[in-house]
């Protein structure tokens, strides 16, 4: 057999046929191990054991002989055909082998677990009266002097098999015995217990919980951190530990499990305890037992550190001395749809809609999946009348069609001729053939009433999906609750349907148009004539996420989920108040769902507003932060698990009631295991707007599980803002509703909003505002805020914008849902209402509850030269500055100076330090001065960025400095920072630079100095790392002068080649504005050239210095969309006046960046999205404009948040 059959057979038509997917390997079908079937988008056909469905490969043993696959290796990438290696396993002749390629690199496999120490085995025990002898835990300790029972143990509760008198800890032993220990890959501990316990194996302390520290045994007489409660007998699960090596603490023949539990103190009401130990063998032993009844242990599989494009791609099984075992090319894939060989190890591959993971192909086979037909005229909203035409390039096919919205097949209407269309119409069509497997339908949306300028998403499905009385999610259903909001109807069901989404921009431009899931979305609101619908992208529908920027204001290309939300129950009211509230939550810093309003039309009926947003799940959190999804614990309500586990956030709160919170070093720890700055923003953003479905609903909370994770919070579903049921809810104190003890709290009106905050809610808060700091600083915040974002003026413009945007449509919306227009006006004028009194009882709320004596105005203002004044949580930045702060909080002040400038002091105080505090009564003026920067420190060039290592060689984040000047600078004590200030490294004491010299700042020193060994002088670590989308990169002197910047980008005109393939971003010479990307390459050298020259270094030659311009220029802004900054890049060809300006949509000027007397060049400024006050602009349309004497051009823009 050759090498290669051939790789495409040409056809007039075009379909997938089984004779383009052909083996490269001429072992392909000799005996052995084979690639056996595989699947590429597994929507719903198998789940791992983190109940997600990756992709998969089945291996099937083909010959006689048993197979150890130990070092065979299996990859995606030809060129590197060890990408992933087998672990030492067997594969029996005419077995199979699945494994999924997820991408989750696990090598760890366990074929059978097997519970030997369960619930209600006998242990020795001794109560800790005394202290047991020193070698109790010990294989050779003689227990028969011990008392004996079964497990659990404690006081005599309904999980107490053995009953214990009142003690402070209880020690207990049970021996087990071990046959084989090379058949053990894994042990896990569970424990169920109150309050605390270390547990033993053969001696070797295993785990422990809510006591002491690792290895230092507790005395017998030593009480648990803190009280905790027991889990099963609640119908929770037992705390779950991994016990690693197992090799190393067990025995072949006589071992013993030992714990020591401890209580709270003598005077506790309870104590337990009920062990369970498990191992993970690698096959099933003579007379296997099993998992105990009482855990829930997930099988361990084996993960490849790859996935499968379901658009195609090679793989190839190598054995370890370095022959191609089988290869095979996967081609187009659809979901749940696997292709293999039928029969087992044979030569023929077959598609199967049935698939068979770690089984035998045995299901029907087909020869080819047909692709969908062709239209003559695609739908768009803005259809005109005209006949439609439908074919297929596969010879013998047929077409079905329907024109309901329904998933057509061979039931349907055959085509046989062309179609007029003149009315709403979902023209979606199938091709059929026999022995193949039919198309995926092709669906297009004519529609002919729609006139309005927002975003159109067509919906489309078979009708029973949502009308059918028995299983339809939009009716009430047999079931239904005759009172709102209609307990028990279908649409209160967890019921997922399929659908067609397709989604066009205003002006008529096709977004997206995919196949999907659909459920029904919210709570209470669902019992709405309007509903909230959630769209899910899977790969059982063939697509796994939707592709497409969806909010422009939003740099994000990848949706895995969204939702069309009828507004919550605002639906009959303003229809955007959880929208404005999430625009405002951004502009405070806290994480909150993007907004768009659409209009929707189902199966052709329009349908009316629905707001487009985000949905919350890990992957949401993927999208805002640079984390693993898969490793985050995400939270909501009262510890309830979204993902993860809730372990961490429970020890915070348990640490939190066993602690003086206002001790110092107690709040030290608080703070490192949650994000205080989000917090405070979070809850006075919440506080602010009038929230008052809050905190004892809707709250969500994660963090990433690494160890710096800190909690961080997301504002979600604030439809109850901005006095929704309350028109003078302005004046309600929603800073006592939000930190009773009791809930819910008394308003001004003498009745309690029907939602109750119980203590749980407003726990977390409560106890930090004990702590003099956080207090401060949650004033502080509330201050700066109030000055800015909460102005009414700032939140009005906001409203001004939503309500123009929506104002068109609302004629049609409140018709087709029987709501009222002028109704919608007057909402809208009571959340403007709210808006323009909120303020100011807002500032009269904060004084009352933290009993404050009263405001003064603090003045800043600058001299001499260019900077901004940070203020607590906020940046001023155009001068004089006013604003309104408590008497007696310490306000932070720090001065920035800008580029070519440094801070020299502040008027009339003794001090140079750029950070000060202050704590006033009366009216302050304070003015920050700067100069013109005169240190030569501007030499040091930001020279080689590593912002995305390669998979193979993770060296992580990196950049290199360089001196470019004269003379030997001292770096002691400056900065290097990214786009977020609070990411500071603080280059130590003593760093010297020479003349010419590098010196590289390393995010991990140790893992940098790991591939790249005596490349010069490393320093670390930075404790943060740089965007792989784009990141500013800032480097201050000691004096807080900002030496130079660097605004990269992943795309073009930045050099994409240095984005996770290998090669770093070069500065080609150190004089070249390195702000420019035409300064900048990709290394030459594959990693980049730490230390030393840079590989595209270019001279300066009359070739590469930049000509002076010949005439005026103003180029596209990048990147763009943007967020949180863009760069402007203009040419001038002569000396003169230059203006570069922002303006709004509506043509107001924004802020001026540039107006000075300029020289000829080559030119770039950036701008950070704040107006002229500083203040942070709304997402959306800006034009940014170059003007001098003789040119003016303008350019638009898109901000995106």
């Amino acid at each position: 057999m050759p090498l290669i059959l051939f790789m495409m057979i040409h056809f007039k038509y075009s379909f997938r046929l089984l004779a383009v997917f052909l083996s490269l390997s001429s072992t392909l079908f000799s005996e052995g191990v084979v690639i056996n079937e595989i699947m590429s988008s597994n929507g719903s056909t198998i789940y791992d054991e983190d109940g997600d469905s990756p992709d998969w490969i089945e291996f099937y043993n083909s010959g006689a002989e048993t197979v150890d696959l130990n070092g065979y290796g299996i990859t995606d990438n030809p060129e590197e055909p060890y990408k992933w290696i087998f672990p030492a396993i067997e594969i029996q002749p005419q077995n199979h082998l699945l494994i999924y390629a997820s991408g989750k690199d696990r090598q760890d496999w366990v074929e059978h677990w097997e519970t030997i120490v369960d619930w209600g085995y006998s242990w020795s025990y001794l109560p800790g009266n005394n202290p047991p002898p020193d070698n109790w835990n010990q294989q050779n300790f003689d227990d028969s002097g011990w008392a004996s029972g079964p497990s659990g143990f404690g006081y005599g509760d309904d999980d107490d098999a053995t009953e214990i008198n009142p003690v402070i800890s209880l020690f207990v032993r049970h021996a087990f015995t071990i046959s084989d220990i090379e058949s053990v890959l894994k042990i896990f501990l569970h424990v169920d217990y109150d309050d605390a316990f270390v547990a033993y194996i053969n001696g070797s302390e295993i785990a422990r919980a809510n006591i002491g520290l690792p290895g230092i045994p507790p005395e017998h007489d030593e009480g648990a951190d803190s009280w905790r409660e027991a889990e099963l007998y609640q119908g929770g699960q037992p705390d779950e530990f991994l016990i690693d090596p197992a090799e190393s603490l067990l025995e072949n023949g006589n071992n013993v499990l030992a714990i020591q539990l401890h209580n709270f103190n003598l005077e506790s009401s309870d104590l337990t305890l009920i062990p369970f130990l498990t191992l993970g063998l690698n096959n099933e032993p003579q007379n296997a037992q099993g998992l105990s009844i009482h855990l829930d242990l997930s099988s361990i599989n084996l993960h490849t550190n790859f996935k499968i494009s379901s658009s195609g791609e090679t793989l190839v099984l190598s054995s370890p001395e370095g022959y191609i075992v089988d290869s095979i090319s996967t081609g187009n894939m659809l979901g749940d749809v696997s292709w293999g060989r039928q029969p087992d190890g044979g030569a023929d591959w077959f598609f199967f809609a049935e698939p068979t993971p770690g089984n035998a192909n045995v299901t029907t086979g087909y020869s080819g999946v047909l692709d969908p037909p062709y239209v003559s005229e695609a739908g768009s909203p803005f259809s005109s009348p005209t006949t439609i035409t439908i074919s297929t390039d596969a010879p013998g096919a047929e077409i079905y069609y329907t024109m309901d919205g329904s998933y057509p097949n061979g039931s349907s209407t055959v085509y046989t001729g062309p179609l007029y269309v003149d009315d709403n119409t979902i023209l979606r069509t199938v091709a059929t053939k026999q022995g193949w497997l039919n198309s995926r339908p092709s669906t297009h949306s004519y529609l002919f009433d729609y006139t309005g300028e927002l975003p159109v998403v067509s919906l489309s499905t078979n009708p029973e999906h949502f009308w059918d009385n028995d299983s339809g999610i939009y009716v009430m259903g047999p079931n239904a609750s005759p009172v709102f909001p209609h307990f028990d109807a279908n649409f209160w069901q967890d019921w997922e349907r399929p659908i067609h989404i397709e989604m066009f921009e205003p002006d008529g431009w096709l977004a997206f148009s995919i196949d999907a899931g659909v459920k029904i979305y919210g709570n209470y609101s669902r019992a709405f004539p309007q509903k909230s619908l959630t769209i899910f992208a899977r790969g059982a529908y063939g697509s796994t996420s939707i592709d497409y920027q969806i909010f422009p204001e939003k740099n994000i290309e990848n949706f895995e989920a969204i939702v069309l939300r009828n507004s919550g129950n605002d639906f009959d009211n303003t229809h955007f108040r959880d929208g404005l509230v999430s625009i405002i939550a951004d502009r405070v810093g806290v994480t909150a769902q993007a907004f768009r309003p659409a209009v929707v039309y189902l199966n052709g009926e329009y349908w009316g507003i629905h707001n487009i947003r985000e949905k919350i799940n890990e992957h949401f959190i993927a999208s805002h932060f640079p984390i693993d999804p898969d490793n985050i614990d995400m939270l909501e309500g009262n510890n309830q698990v979204i993902h993860g586990d809730q372990t961490h956030y429970i020890d915070l709160l348990n640490f939190i009631e066993a602690n003086d919170v206002s001790d110092p070093v107690n709040y030290d720890v608080i703070t490192s295991a949650m994000n205080v700055d989000n917090f405070i923003r979070y809850n006075i953003t919440q506080i602010f707007v009038d929230n008052w479905d809050w905190p004892g609903n809707n709250i969500k909370y994660w963090r990433s599980r690494t160890p710096d994770g800190r909690w961080r919070w997301i504002l979600f579903d604030a439809d109850f803002a901005f006095g929704l049921f309350t028109p003078n809810g302005y004046a309600h104190n929603m800073l006592e509703f939000a930190t009773n003890p009791d809930g819910p709290s008394q308003t001004i009106w003498g009745w309690d909003p029907w939602w109750p905050n119980p203590p749980w809610s407003t726990l977390l808060l409560r106890s930090l505002l004990d702590n003099q700091s956080f207090k401060n600083d949650f004033i502080n915040y509330f201050s700066d805020h109030l000055n800015t974002t909460f102005q009414p003026d700032e939140i009005l413009s906001v409203v001004d914008n939503i309500t123009d945007e929506l104002a068109g449509e609302m004629p049609e919306h409140t018709t087709r849902w029987d709501l009222n227009l002028a109704g919608w006006y007057n909402n809208v004028n009571t959340v403007r209402n709210f808006i323009f009194y909120r303020n100011a009882f807002m500032w009269s709320h904060i004084q009352s509850y933290f009993d404050l004596t009263g405001s003064y105005q603090l003045h800043l203002d600058i001299d001499g030269g260019g900077g901004t004044i940070n203020i607590n949580s906020i940046t001023a930045y155009n001068f004089p500055w006013q604003g309104k702060y408590f008497d007696q909080i310490p306000v932070h002040l720090q001065a920035i100076p800008e580029p070519g400038f440094q801070f020299v002091g502040w008027a009339g105080l003794n001090t140079t330090n750029n950070s000060i505090t202050v704590t006033s009564a009366i009216d302050t003026t304070i003015t920050a001065i700067f100069e013109p920067a005169t240190s030569d420190s501007s030499a040091i060039v930001i020279n080689e960025i590593n912002y995305n290592s390669a998979d193979d060689y993770d060296v992580q984040d990196w950049v290199e400095l360089t001196n470019n000047g004269g003379s030997t600078i001292n770096l002691s004590g400056w900065q290097l920072k990214d786009e977020d200030d609070s990411h500071v490294f603080v280059i130590p004491e003593q760093t010297i630079l020479e003349n010419g010299a590098f010196i590289v700042l390393a995010e991990d020193t140790a893992v940098f100095n790991g591939f790249f060994p005596g490349s010069g002088p490393v320093i670390g670590n930075l404790d943060f790392g740089f965007s792989g989308g784009g990141e500013l990169i800032r480097l201050y002197n000691g004096n807080g002068v900002l030496i130079d910047q660097v605004l990269y980008d992943d795309s073009g005109p930045w050099p994409e080649e240095a984005d996770g393939n290998g090669p770093t971003l070069e500065l080609i010479n150190q004089n070249f504005d390195n702000s420019l990307p035409e300064s900048w390459n990709y290394s030459n050298e594959p990693y980049g050239t730490p230390g030393t020259e840079n590989s595209v270094y270019q001279g300066l030659t009359t070739e590469n210095i930049l000509p002076v311009p010949m005439q005026y220029m103003l180029h596209q802004n990048y990147p763009n969309p943007f967020n949180p900054r863009t760069t402007i890049q203009y040419e001038i060809p002569i000396q003169g006046r230059v203006v570069i300006s922002i303006f709004d949509i509506l043509g107001r000027e924004v802020v001026t960046l540039v107006d000075a007397v300029q020289g000829p060049g080559y030119k770039a400024v950036t701008w950070d999205g704040k107006n002229e006050r500083g203040l942070p602009v709304g997402a959306g349309l800006y034009f940014y404009q170059l003007q001098t004497p003789t040119y003016i051009h303008t350019k638009k823009m898109v901000f995106v948040r």
